[in-house]
């Protein structure tokens, strides 16, 4: 049987890959495994403001925006002051003459805290707090009274817009020791406990509040996104609905729901959701944001373009919507429009490893490999532990004939996830170029353990196999060439079941050279 000495190794596809980058392959060669593209790895949950409240004396609210406190918060979530009772009476121009220096320090810190100035804040109260103890009878002009508990916890909020978040808790510790039942006072210290990474105590705070305040839908919400950090989709899911029977308008809920259903695969019920909230408030960008995502999932990919593009609209620095276009526009071949946006995404973002690794997925479409490898490092620079970025980088080197270096990154990328078959897949390819069939076949068999049924790897072993078998005679030549056959009708049967037209017909290739 004649054959050739050596066969051009095969690409494949990574496929899709929730958790990671996907990696879509052009062909190596003419003749190269490409199979149906992947999705867009799923994004960091993106969920919306966590409500924090800001009580002055009454129970009712006004809303302010409050800064990222971090603590594990997604995109977009940021805190929200609920302001409670918060009045101003008459002028503070006026306030002075007519009441006490007491109340005028207080009235005034309210004001600054509502108007953004937080140093000027925590200025008036520390003054207030001193006067106190002279004027331990103080009121406001709608007869309440000024406590020390109301003051510390005011001065806490202030403090938590500073991002000063130990001196806020401090503040609410400070507060509830002087008021146990101050249940807004547990509440922001909740948010502090969770910026600080104290799951367990924002926890606790919330059931504090809960039992204080039952019917206060934010609670429930600020519980719920805690919970979502944790893990517990569960009690997550539970809280969001039980603050939407109090407040069927809490878009922010509706839009948190929605990103927990579609985590755990629960796709109509997500859109739904996002319906929803877009129907409660259609200048929402997050909402459409993850409408976006969902859609894509429900491979409605113009869907997803229209909802990515609406909340661009509104969010034009949103770079991650960008990425996200770009990357349906990539898998779409657009490779123009997708480049645009991940040129736009860097401009907002120059620290977006995952643009400049999608920028460069699109150079290598275009066979801009120099421009690719450099997108690549670029990425690898920002995150030295982008696996796929490696990967991307040894394709593109592969590409360039560079199989030394393509192997190297692939070498890197295997040491940072070992476990992910593709890239012993890959390098086994570069081997197998490099004329290491030894090597080349060792890493498919690692890439065929990892995952049984991927199909790409068999029919690249045969061909190892079939080129070792050249140089071998008798039993040892028969041996091999029955392993190649045996691992084509493994890739042919599992090309079958997987509806791959286009891998029955080149195993068919294939089989027709090993004649």
């Amino acid at each position: 049987m004649g054959q050739p000495s050596s066969y051009k190794p095969l690409g494949h596809n990574i496929g899709r890959d929730i958790g990671r980058i996907g990696i879509p392959l052009a062909p190596l060669t003419a003749l190269m495994l490409y199979a149906s593209p992947p999705a867009i790895a799923r994004p960091p949950l993106h969920f919306p403001t966590h409500q924090v409240t800001q009580a002055t004396v009454q129970p009712s609210h006004l809303s302010i925006d409050a800064v990222d406190l971090g603590g594990g918060l997604g995109m977009g979530d940021r805190p929200k002051l609920s302001v409670k009772g918060f009045k101003i009476h008459t002028p503070f121009s006026q306030q002075k003459a007519e009441s006490s220096e007491t109340q005028y320090f207080f009235e005034r810190g309210l004001e600054r805290l509502q108007n953004g100035d937080f140093s000027g804040a925590v200025e008036d109260f520390n003054t207030t707090l001193r006067r106190l103890d002279n004027e331990p009878e103080a009121i406001r002009n709608d007869g309440s009274k000024i406590t020390p508990a109301l003051v510390y916890y005011n001065r806490g909020n202030a403090y938590l817009q500073l991002r000063v978040v130990k001196a806020a808790q401090e503040n609410y510790d400070r507060a509830i020791e002087l008021n146990p039942n101050f249940a807004h006072a547990y509440i922001n210290r909740g948010v502090t406990r969770r910026a600080a990474g104290d799951w367990d105590g924002a926890i606790a705070d919330y059931n504090k509040a809960i039992e204080l305040e039952p019917n206060d839908a934010d609670i429930y919400y600020n519980r719920a996104n805690v919970y979502r950090i944790q893990g517990n989709w569960d009690g997550a899911i539970a809280d969001y609905s039980q603050a939407l029977s109090l407040n069927p308008d809490y878009a922010n809920a509706y839009i948190n729901r929605a990103v927990i259903y579609h985590h755990l695969g629960n796709l109509d019920q997500a859109l739904a959701d996002s319906n929803a909230a877009l129907k409660i408030n259609d200048t929402l960008p997050e909402a459409f944001y993850n409408r976006g995502l969902i859609r894509f999932d429900q491979k409605d990919n113009l869907g997803a373009i229209a909802d990515f593009t609406q909340a661009l609209k509104l969010q034009p620095n949103n770079a991650r919507a960008h990425v996200k276009r770009g990357t349906i526009y990539y898998l779409l071949k657009d490779y123009q429009a997708a480049q645009r946006d991940y040129d736009q995404a860097i401009k907002l973002n120059r620290d977006s490893a995952e643009a400049y690794n999608w920028r460069g997925l699109t150079r290598v479409a275009q066979n801009q490999l120099p421009q690719a490898i450099a997108d690549y490092n670029a990425a690898i620079n920002l995150n030295a532990d982008y696996a796929n970025a490696y990967v991307n980088r040894g394709i593109a080197h592969h590409r360039s004939r560079n199989y030394p270096q393509a192997i190297a990154d692939y070498t890197t990328a295997i040491n940072l996830d070992a476990d992910n078959p593709s890239s012993h897949h890959l390098r086994g390819l570069s081997h197998q170029a490099s004329g290491n069939l030894t090597e080349a076949i060792q890493n498919f068999t690692r890439a065929i353990t990892l995952k049984s049924d991927y199909a790409d790897p068999y029919v690249n072993r045969a061909m190892a196999y079939w080129s070792q078998q050249v140089t071998l005679s008798g039993e040892e030549q028969a041996q091999l060439q029955q392993s190649a056959r045996q691992d084509l009708d493994r890739a042919a049967a599992l090309y079958q079941a997987q509806g791959n037209e286009s891998g029955v017909a080149l195993v068919a290739r294939v089989r027709d050279r090993f004649k």
